[in-house]
């Protein structure tokens, strides 16, 4: 599977994505305002990645939302990971709010399978259920917190947590690897 990862505003992508990632597939990283230099459809998925607030970096939300258009479009897969999830959620019409003691814990949530697990967290802003628009499922939470969902049509996934920082956190969920 070849994906193609978005990165930080005026920054460089962290390396973890890149360990994490290219041990399960072929990767690239676009630089934020260089999408008309590429053809999407080379590739099978992307992967909006974590990394600052999205109201902070216009140029990014423009590719991201490009992305996004694309991938339900073509019916591509698409996965946000922390700052990607809150940026698909509100794309979607969906709400942020602060979200206290996520930044720099591991903590328990709950899948809606009944099966539980510990992931990381390092974000300010989140979603509760009633602030994640009706088109998506909500996977997994974390009290009132959403830790992740999938929209009920697209092959598009929001995780919360940052597996390419601890990458054995993604193995339980259904006992399959969603990213």
């Amino acid at each position: 599977m070849k994906l193609l990862l978005t990165q930080r505003e005026n920054d460089v992508i962290e390396e973890d994505y890149i360990k994490y990632f290219s041990k399960y597939h072929q990767i690239e990283v676009i630089s934020n305002n260089l999408i008309s230099n590429i053809c999407l459809y080379d590739y099978d998925g992307f992967v909006l990645t974590g990394g600052g607030d999205f109201i902070e970096q216009p140029k990014r939300n423009l590719l991201e939302k490009e992305l996004v258009k694309y991938s339900i479009e073509n019916r591509i897969l698409l996965l946000g990971i922390c700052r990607g999830m809150q940026h698909i959620n509100f794309i979607f019409g969906g709400k942020l709010r602060v979200i206290n003691n996520h930044v720099r814990v591991n903590h328990k949530i709950k899948i809606f399978n009944g099966k539980e697990g510990i992931v990381n967290s390092y974000h300010n802003y989140g979603m509760y259920k009633e602030d994640i628009p009706n088109c998506f499922n909500v996977i997994a939470t974390c009290g009132k917190v959403v830790e992740s969902m999938k929209h009920k049509d697209y092959n598009i996934y929001g995780v919360m947590w940052h597996p390419e920082r601890d990458n054995y956190l993604t193995k339980w969920i259904d006992g399959d690897c969603i990213i």
